[in-house]
């Protein structure tokens, strides 16, 4: 009798993990989605990034707080592979110079995930289609010395 309630309860966790995964595995449609899985959830960080996942200083917070922010590198040169120009960006540039001029004074820094350009995705699950892309981030130091981006290029 005490095999079958364990096997009973190991297909239920089973079961459990399995419906689980899916919800990982599966395409979300928005952050209601997310909240669905982590509604346990209760802390200030997970709460402030909750609330502020969309802007642009919680982007920056993300970058420099996640788990690559050694491939943040200051830009010394706009990079060939990113056609950014300064009227494109002059609504961030909060020190009305030119997009060369930060850069000059070392307050663009790039990140560029070309490193990921041709490795094929993960294929756990064929009935999910899931994508990968190598994309450049221009990130700038504002006044307040925050990192925010200016310009992402996804492909």
């Amino acid at each position: 009798m005490q095999g079958r309630r364990r096997v009973s309860v190991c297909r239920m966790e089973n079961l459990f993990i399995n419906r689980f995964m899916h919800m990982f595995q599966s395409s979300w449609s928005d952050f209601a989605d997310f909240e669905k899985i982590f509604v346990r959830i209760s802390n200030t960080i997970s709460e402030q990034v909750m609330n502020h996942w969309q802007e642009d200083l919680m982007f920056g917070y993300q970058f420099l707080n996640g788990c690559n922010p050694v491939l943040i590198q200051r830009c010394t040169k706009l990079p060939a592979n990113l056609p950014v120009t300064t009227e494109m960006v002059e609504c961030s540039l909060e020190r009305q110079l030119t997009l060369e001029q930060e850069v000059e004074l070392g307050n663009i820094f790039v990140v560029d995930f070309k490193l990921l350009d041709g490795i094929d995705v993960n294929k756990t699950d064929p009935c999910t289609l899931q994508f990968l892309a190598a994309p450049i981030c221009l990130l700038y130091k504002n006044l307040a010395n925050k990192i925010v981006p200016i310009a992402i290029q996804v492909g």
